[in-house]
């Protein structure tokens, strides 16, 4: 484990403390949760190769600077930003040698907005908010809110996330190494919607963790990528991204090619003519599913029935 500076700890706690601002419905609709110390460390661990003097280190979706924490350097300017202003007062009160801007990172994404010069290099990490505007889970609770980002249509994506990596390629940053889901990379519909993100950058390196790994987060986990990109004008497509080797923390890794998935051999719709291959006939179905487990559940208890009928006669 760990151990972290004194200092860190009481600013962390300090941090953690201060975030009861929002309500879980918040932070749902905000993706508001607080990134991890050993996370964090990841992320510096993965842009310290590239940072030089006079770079700038840039966090469009901060909130209170948990990225931040103890990386004070005289040799780089650091800036924040966050849509929500009590976070942002709280970075200007908290971190002086940070500039803190108030502003929503998703409405006229460019470098002047955080007065960057084009010849700057820029490095932009973070842990940008990422939920599915179409989620039946929490769609509810989006809607109603008052908190719902307005996003410039150029950049703007069912997903919150999705809409940040594009935001970044307006800013034309030189590095992105960011968290997001796993799925933004190897479900190929979420990967072809990072549309101008994925034709101008190319993946590094993507370490997976779980999502529980965030104290505050609830529900089933799933994978998260703390994923390094370096703007590519040649970009990657979708192969590129099959025959990438992902790493996890215990040290091993592994391709998407190396994987045999169902979606290769089911049809996720019927066909409009049944082919001589039954096989081919088949297709995915999750009503159809639900339909056959209870057909089963029933069939089971019918012959459980006879069953024990069958004992009493004999």
């Amino acid at each position: 484990m760990i151990k972290l500076p004194f200092d860190y700890q009481k600013k962390l706690a300090d941090i953690k403390s201060s975030a009861n601002h929002l309500t879980y419905q918040a932070k749902i609709n905000q993706g508001s949760f607080y990134t991890p110390f050993e996370l964090v460390n990841y992320v510096w661990e993965f842009i310290t190769p590239f940072l030089t003097k006079n770079s700038v280190v840039l966090d469009t979706s901060a909130g209170k600077g948990s990225f931040f924490l103890n990386r004070k350097n005289n040799k780089l300017l650091l800036i924040t930003a966050d849509n929500d202003k009590l976070a942002v007062n709280y970075l200007k009160e908290n971190f002086p040698y940070l500039s803190a801007v108030h502003k929503n990172a998703l409405i006229n994404p460019s470098r002047k907005e955080y007065e960057i010069l084009d010849k700057q290099k820029l490095i932009i990490i973070g842990n940008p908010p990422y939920n599915d505007f179409t989620s039946l889970k929490s769609r509810k609770i989006k809607e109603n809110s008052l908190n719902n980002l307005v996003i410039d249509p150029q950049i703007k994506s069912r997903d919150l996330g999705i809409s940040f990596l594009r935001s970044y390629y307006q800013l034309k940053a030189d590095y992105v190494c960011v968290l997001h889901p796993l799925s933004y990379l190897i479900k190929e519909t979420n990967f072809n919607s990072l549309k101008e993100f994925k034709d101008n950058y190319k993946l590094l390196k993507s370490l997976v963790v779980d999502s529980k790994k965030f104290s505050d987060a609830k529900g089933a986990s799933f994978p998260i990528a703390i994923s390094l990109y370096k703007l590519d004008n040649k970009g990657m497509n979708y192969e590129y991204i099959r025959n990438f080797s992902f790493q996890l923390e215990n040290g091993k890794q592994f391709l998407l090619s190396s994987f045999q998935f169902l979606t290769d051999l089911v049809n996720k719709y019927p066909k409009k003519t049944f082919s001589d291959e039954y096989l081919n006939n088949l297709f995915f179905s999750l009503f159809g599913i639900s339909i056959q487990l209870c057909e089963i559940e029933h069939l089971f208890k019918n012959l459980t029935i006879i069953a024990s009928q069958f004992i009493r006669i004999n």
